[in-house]
C-alpha cells in the first residue's frame, strides 16, 4: 500500500520531494539501535583483516537513514573483503553534545568490534563526525581508514545553524558557518591522506550548493566531489546513482585499477630540423 501511494506520489511530485517522504516513513518505523548489515560475499583472506563500513545518520534522524543505502550495496555486490555495514546508533541525543563526542562513541564501536580497516559515511551532521572519526583513528594508527564519505556535510556550515540551536547544542553551534571547529577541520583535510568524496544535493536547502565540501582538501583531489541535481537533504539518501557512485569508489578503494601503463615510442632526430619526431605519429589522433 505504502509503495503505491510511493508510485503515485512520484508521478505528480520531483524526487526531491517523494524521497522526503520515504524517509520520513524510514524514521517513523525503524529501531533507534545499531543495525548491522553482513556481506554475503565476505571472503575472509588470512592475515588480512576484512572491511567494516561505517554509516553515521544525522542530526535529529536514526541508524535507518542508512537502510536503503546499506541494502542496495549489497545488493550490487561489495567487494570480497567487506565483512559488514554498520549503522551505527548514539547516545545522548537531545542532550546537545558535541561531533567530538559523537566521533568518540563512533571510534569506540569501531574498536569494540576490533575492526582494523574502516570506510566510514556520514550524512549532514554524520559527515562531520565521520570525518573527525577518520582523522583521528589516522593519528592514532591503530586503525586504518580507506575512505571517509560525507553526504551533504556541512564543511563550511549551514545558515540554519545559529541561535537559539546553537545555544542549546554544541554540535549546531559548531555547524555555523565560520566556526571555529569547521575551520580547525577544514585546515586538517588539506594536509589528509585519506581518501576523501563530498557528495552535495542541489536541491538541498539545509546545507546549500558549495557548503558541502572542504575547500582544502577539493583543491588538491578535484575529483573528489559528486552533485546530483534532482535530490534535496533527505531525498538524496534513496537515489540509486548515488548508491551506484559510492559503489564504485568502494570498489576503487579497495581494487584499484591498474595504472595505464603508456607504450615505448620510437623517437628519431630529422636532419633538418635537429627536433624529436615520434615516428607513430598520426595526424587527427
Amino acid at each position: 500500500m505504502f509503495a503505491k501511494f510511493c508510485r503515485l506520489f512520484s508521478q505528480k511530485q520531483p524526487v526531491s520531494y517523494t524521497g522526503v517522504l520515504t524517509h520520513t516513513f524510514y524514521w517513523l518505523t525503524s529501531p533507534a539501535n545499531d543495525l548491522v548489515y553482513k556481506n554475503p560475499n565476505y571472503k575472509p583472506v588470512e592475515g588480512q583483516p576484512g572491511v567494516a563500513i561505517y554509516c553515521v545518520h544525522g542530526t535529529a534522524d536514526r541508524p535507518a537513514a542508512f537502510t536503503r543505502i546499506a541494502e542496495r550495496l549489497i545488493e550490487q555486490g561489495l567487494p570480497d573483503d567487506v565483512e559488514s555495514i554498520h549503522l551505527v546508533s548514539f547516545e545522548g541525543r537531545g542532550q546537545g553534545l558535541s561531533i567530538k563526542n559523537f566521533s568518540n562513541q563512533l571510534i569506540g564501536k569501531v574498536k569494540i568490534n576490533k575492526h582494523k580497516r574502516v570506510i566510514l559515511i556520514g550524512h549532514s551532521r554524520g559527515g562531520l563526525v565521520a570525518t573527525q572519526a577518520a582523522e583521528d583513528l589516522a593519528e592514532e594508527g591503530d586503525v586504518d581508514p580507506l575512505l571517509c564519505m560525507g553526504i551533504c556535510a556541512p564543511y563550511l556550515g549551514s545558515y540554519l545553524a545559529r541561535w537559539p540551536l546553537s545555544w542549546f547544542s554544541s554540535s549546531v553551534s559548531e555547524m555555523e558557518e565560520d566556526s571555529p571547529f569547521l575551520d580547525k577541520l577544514n585546515e586538517k583535510l588539506a594536509t589528509s591522506k585519506i581518501p576523501y568524496h563530498f557528495i552535495e544535493a542541489l536541491r538541498d536547502g539545509i546545507v546549500l550548493e558549495n557548503h558541502g565540501y572542504a575547500e582544502s582538501y577539493l583543491k588538491q583531489h578535484p575529483d573528489a566531489l559528486s552533485r546530483y541535481g534532482r535530490h534535496g537533504h533527505l531525498s538524496i539518501m534513496s537515489s540509486h546513482a548515488l548508491v551506484e557512485d559510492m559503489a564504485k569508489l568502494i570498489r576503487n578503494v579497495l581494487n584499484p585499477p591498474p595504472e595505464k601503463v603508456s607504450e615505448p615510442v620510437n623517437v628519431t632526430v630529422h636532419e633538418s630540423w635537429g627536433g624529436h619526431l615520434i615516428e607513430e605519429y598520426q595526424p587527427g589522433f
